[in-house]
């Protein structure tokens, strides 16, 4: 509870006292156990076979465990009995200067009325007093002034007193780690102990549970009201004692909380509270235990007068950002089989999405363990887990514009792209990507919704596929099945001579062609966000440009490794752009659907109509094609147009990048300019390599997939 400026200190010294003798007597019960065990241990000393081995290791086992306990709960016994002498004086201060500040005030009181009557006295000529009335004003005067003195001291000395006790409550809790890691009272409660032994915080958080099922059985209105109340009262007050919420959470289902708190989610005290309590528990559960919560917040999903909305809401909270790791993977497993259950409605999917984004940014924390969430089990499975996360997007988009989503995407990818990733490690990555390209714009997937990404969503997409730059040309120039998934493996840099050591640091994914532009378009539609695209591709260049300058490469390596590096940001390049084309041929097909519409309508209007009018209407319709506005035309000016700045800035920067490494090589001014010769924005290599890619990226010319 939080101290109230200028009463008595909260804290009961009497308490600690008690708690430190319970704690005192449970360590001394230990320590007979520990004796107990050694003799039992002696017994069996003299005799020889796999099962008294065994037994002897058990033995051991749980004597380590009971003298490290006796020696917690002594330590915990001495902490508490000194902090209990020292609230006890921290409260007697603060007593004394309350009574001090409170006569200091009665004084304060006094003085103010005394200068407030001397100068009704000096005003008043009948009053004999009134030749004192200065003398008595500045009297009273400096009496008040005294008082506000001794106030403002009183004052200082309970805030004195209160910020020692702060402070010695700090410590105390720092000394009491091992017991506030609850790991003591989990071994005890295992063991059949009397967990009443521990002080009132196992009481206080089986109280508190109590609390929640009334609140959940409570059946006439106010009674439930009135019941709900006293419950979120009762979990604000709660602190982080983390063992009142291992009691809580004992016994306690969050899908009973959730219909015991109902739609209080927008209390924010409240919800500070239970992000507070989640975490304060978790911190000494085992990776199993997380996990079953993970679940269980998940599971505890239902249907209820309360919709399921405000139950995400709650669930959001218990899966605070500090929880483990592993309590997100039992959540998203539980989402995910959920999904795979019983389907997902769209009402379901929208009403879980803070929920889901939540779970997203838990998962991201940790990039390595996010590609092993999505690979454990095979391909099929990593199937279905990436339709649940990046296939199944709310019909009105994620809340966060799919920022946690895709940043989860991004961190999975990078947890397999690392310059010390394993093999499988990059397969995994590489797979996950050529399955998330495909299903983030298919059906429902992320991309598909009407309304755009967020700026960061966009970043995270960039950030993910810069790894598998190196195999874009490959994607989009590919012979094979356009919509197989799968992996590429490694890729050559360029068509270099035999023998050069030009191949790609990572293994590389299969990425449906159409599908990567339409990520990279549906996600590069402001000059923010395409900036994110084309910046990201500005470390491949110059890693390319040091490729190319390596050395063993044979004649013309260089080039071929720079045309290649030019094909594959090209495609970035010219997905860029390929938005303009796609809203324009949607307009068009607007316009074409609202013609057919009005065509079809008159035509049933005109049902034995005379035949000269049905024909002056028919030809009408044979007329309204011309009058249809040419959105695709200027858009594919406009791609056109940008072409020649993106090449700029691409073959540019491969060039500049490629002459600084000759420099640093000590190339001559000529070698250099002989190195480059074909390397220019304006040759004819360059603007044939760039805009091939790029005509197909932007969807100016031929189909995604097909050879140029």
């Amino acid at each position: 509870m939080r101290d109230v400026e200028f009463t008595a200190l909260t804290g009961s010294p009497g308490r600690l006292e008690h708690l430190a003798g319970s704690l005192a007597r449970a360590g001394a019960a230990l320590s007979e156990t520990c004796v107990g065990l050694g003799r039992v241990d002696g017994a069996l000393g003299g005799q020889r076979s796999g099962a008294v081995d065994e037994a002897r290791s058990v033995l051991a086992a749980l004597q380590a465990e009971a003298r490290l306990c006796r020696d917690v709960l002594s330590a915990a016994s001495s902490t508490l009995t000194v902090h209990a002498v020292d609230l006890a004086d921290r409260q007697d201060a603060a007593l004394r200067a309350v009574s001090r500040r409170d006569a200091a005030r009665r004084q304060l009181d006094d003085a103010e009325s005394d200068e407030a009557t001397a100068w009704r006295i000096g005003a008043d000529p009948a009053d004999p007093r009134q030749p004192d009335a200065v003398r008595m004003a500045w009297d009273a005067k400096e009496r008040a002034a005294a008082a506000r003195s001794e106030i403002a001291a009183a004052e200082n000395a309970w805030r004195l007193a209160r910020d020692g006790k702060q402070a010695d409550s700090g410590r105390a809790a720092s000394a009491l780690a091992g017991l506030t890691g609850v790991e003591t009272v989990r071994l005890a409660a295992s063991a059949g102990a009397d967990l009443s032994t521990f002080g009132p915080s196992w009481q206080q958080g089986t109280a508190l549970a109590g609390l929640v099922h009334t609140a959940a059985v409570s059946s006439g209105r106010a009674e439930r009201a009135a019941a709900r109340q006293d419950l979120v009262d009762a979990l604000v007050a709660a602190g982080d004692d983390p063992g009142l919420w291992a009691a809580f959470w004992r016994t306690v289902d969050p899908a009973v909380l959730y219909f015991a708190l109902g739609s209080k989610v927008q209390d924010s005290e409240l919800a500070s509270a239970l992000r507070t309590g989640a975490v304060a528990w978790a911190a000494s559960a085992t990776d199993p235990e997380q996990q079953r919560f993970g679940r269980a917040v998940v599971d505890g999903l239902t249907e209820s007068p309360f919709g399921l909305d405000e139950q995400s809401r709650l669930a959001a909270l218990l899966l605070a950002p500090a929880m483990p790791h592993a309590t997100f993977v039992g959540a998203a497993d539980a989402w995910t089989d959920r999904r795979g259950r019983l389907g997902a409605t769209d009402v379901e999917i929208a009403d879980a999405a803070p929920m889901s984004e939540v779970i997203a940014g838990g998962l991201a924390s940790r990039p390595e363990e996010a590609l092993q969430y999505f690979s454990r089990g095979g391909e099929e499975e990593l199937a279905q887990r990436v339709d649940a996360w990046f296939g199944q997007a709310p019909l009105d988009g994620w809340p966060d514009g799919g920022t946690a989503i895709t940043g989860l995407f991004a961190a999975a990818v990078a947890g397999g792209t690392q310059d010390d990733s394993s093999v499988t490690h990059q397969r995994q990555a590489a797979l996950l990507a050529s399955h998330v390209t495909t299903a983030m714009v298919t059906g429902r997937g992320l991309l598909t919704s009407p309304t755009t990404a967020s700026d960061e969503a966009s970043r995270h997409l960039a950030a993910a596929y810069e790894p598998y730059f190196v195999s874009f040309d490959d994607n989009v120039r590919a012979t094979a099945d356009p919509s197989e998934v799968g992996v590429l493996g490694r890729v050559p840099l360029g068509e270099t001579t035999e023998g050069s050591s030009t191949w790609s640091d990572s293994i590389q994914p299969r990425l449906e062609p159409a599908a990567l532009c339409a990520v990279i378009g549906a996600t590069s539609r402001s000059d923010t966000t395409a900036g994110y695209w084309l910046g990201s591709t500005d470390q491949y260049i110059d890693q390319m440009a040091v490729e190319a300058t390596s050395e063993g490469l044979g004649d013309g390596d260089p080039d071929a490794i720079a045309a290649a590096a030019v094909g594959d940001v090209s495609v970035v390049a010219g997905a860029t752009e390929s938005d303009t084309i796609t809203v324009a041929r949607h307009r068009e097909a607007q316009e074409h659907e609202t013609a057919r519409f009005f065509s079809t309508a008159v035509g049933i209007g005109t049902i034995g109509a005379r035949p000269a009018v049905s024909a002056a209407v028919a030809g009408s319709g044979a007329l309204l094609p011309s009058l249809f506005t040419d959105h695709v035309g200027p858009a594919r000016e406009a791609v056109l147009a940008a072409e020649p700045d993106l090449r700029e800035r691409t073959v540019g920067r491969f060039l500049d990048s490629m002459t600084d490494e000759l420099t640093e090589q000590g190339a001559s001014e000529q070698e250099i300019a002989d190195a480059t010769v074909r390397i220019r924005p304006e040759s004819r290599t360059m603007r044939k390599v760039f805009g091939d890619n790029y005509a197909t990226a932007s969807q100016l010319d031929r189909h995604l997939g097909e050879a140029p």
